[in-house]
C-alpha cells in the first residue's frame, strides 16, 4: 500500500478521501480548524495537522494529494516535488502554461509522478466515445454545455469549467488544439462577481470537415448541465453526464426525431476512482499516465491563446 497525505479538506478533498482505492490515508492537512475537526470525526486514527511541512517531512508518506485553492497549486506542487513526494493535484495544474511545464520538468528531474485530476478523461462514457468516434463518420460539429456549479473567485470560468471540455477534446483529438483556428470568446458577468460568469467559446478543429466547436459555460444556471452533442455524417451522439444512460446514438438522417436512440452498455466504474488508480499504477510502475502531460499542456496552451485573442 502507498501512504498518502491529503492537503485540503474542502468539498473535493473530502470526496477524494472517500475514493482512495488502494492508497492508505495517513495524514490530512488543512488551515481550517473546523475542517480538521471534521476530518478527525470522518477518519479516526488518521493524523490531522495544519502544517504542510509536517506532511512533507513524513518519510512514510510517499505521495500527496493537493486539493486546495487554484492560486496555491503551483507553489504547493513544487514544494511537494522538491520534498520527493509523488503529486496528485486538482486542476488546473498551474496559473499558466509556463508553470505547468516547469512542474512536469521538475517531476521528471525528481523521478516522481505528477498527476492532474482530469476526472472526466477517466469516465466510462468519455472513454467509450473516444474509442468509438469513428462510427460517427466525419464529425460535422461538436456542441458542449457545462452549466451550473459554484461561482469561484480563485480562478475564472474558463479554467474552472472550460478546462474539462478542452481536456476532453484533446483526449478525442490529440494535438488538435495546438492548431485549432478562428477562436472567438463571448463573455458576460454578473454585477456582483469580479470575473465573467457565463462564456461562449467557439473555434474550429482541423478535421477533414474543419469541425466547428461551441462550448457554453455558466456558473449562474439554476440547474446542472454536463452534456455534449457530436454530429457526424453517419451517426449523431448525445452525451449527458447526468442521465442514467449517458450516451445516446442516433443515425444521422433528415428526420432524426423519428429514430429511437441506441444506448451502449457502459462500465459502472467510478471516474474519480479510475483517475486515482491511474496515479497509483504510475507510482507502482514509475511511469506517468502517457497522455496526461500532453492533454494538460494542450488545454492550458489553448486557454492562453484564447485569452490572448480576447485581449486584443
Amino acid at each position: 500500500m502507498i501512504a498518502v497525505g491529503l492537503i485540503g479538506y474542502g468539498y473535493w478533498g473530502q470526496k477524494i478521501a472517500r475514493h482512495l482505492g488502494r492508497f492508505t490515508l495517513k495524514s490530512i492537512c488543512d488551515t481550517s480548524l473546523d475542517r480538521l475537526q471534521e476530518a478527525q470525526r470522518d477518519f479516526k486514527g488518521v493524523q490531522v495537522t495544519p502544517s504542510i511541512a509536517q506532511v512533507l517531512d513524513d518519510p512514510k508518506i510517499q505521495a500527496v494529494l493537493i486539493i486546495t485553492p487554484v492560486n496555491t497549486h503551483y507553489a504547493l506542487a513544487k514544494q511537494a516535488l522538491l520534498a520527493n513526494k509523488h503529486v496528485f493535484i486538482e486542476k488546473p495544474l498551474g496559473a499558466c502554461l509556463a508553470q505547468a511545464k516547469e512542474l512536469y520538468a521538475l517531476a521528471k528531474q525528481q523521478q516522481k509522478i505528477l498527476h492532474c485530476d482530469l476526472t472526466f478523461i477517466y469516465s466510462a462514457p468519455i472513454r467509450w466515445i473516444q474509442k468509438n468516434l469513428g462510427m460517427l463518420g466525419d464529425v460535422l460539429s461538436i456542441t458542449s454545455r457545462r452549466l451550473g456549479g459554484i461561482c469561484r473567485e480563485d480562478t475564472n470560468i474558463l479554467y474552472d469549467l472550460g478546462l474539462h471540455d478542452l481536456s476532453i477534446l484533446s483526449f478525442f483529438y490529440p494535438n488538435a488544439l495546438c492548431v485549432a483556428t478562428n477562436p472567438t470568446l463571448h463573455q458576460a458577468s454578473h454585477p456582483d462577481h469580479p470575473t465573467p460568469t457565463s462564456t461562449c467559446l467557439n473555434f474550429y478543429l482541423p478535421t477533414p470537415k474543419q469541425t466547428p466547436i461551441s462550448i457554453y459555460l455558466s456558473w449562474l444556471s439554476p440547474f446542472k448541465v454536463r452534456d455534449m452533442l457530436i454530429m457526424g455524417t453517419q451517426n449523431t451522439l448525445y452525451y449527458n453526464d447526468n442521465a442514467p444512460n449517458p450516451i445516446a446514438l442516433y443515425p444521422t438522417t433528415l428526420n432524426p426525431q423519428q429514430t429511437p436512440p441506441h444506448h451502449p452498455p457502459l462500465s459502472p466504474s467510478s471516474a474519480l476512482l479510475n483517475c486515482l488508480e491511474s496515479f497509483y499504477e504510475g507510482i507502482l510502475n514509475t511511469t506517468p499516465c502517457p497522455q496526461q502531460e500532453r492533454i494538460i499542456l494542450d488545454a492550458l496552451g489553448f486557454l492562453e491563446k484564447i485569452e490572448g485573442v480576447c485581449a486584443h
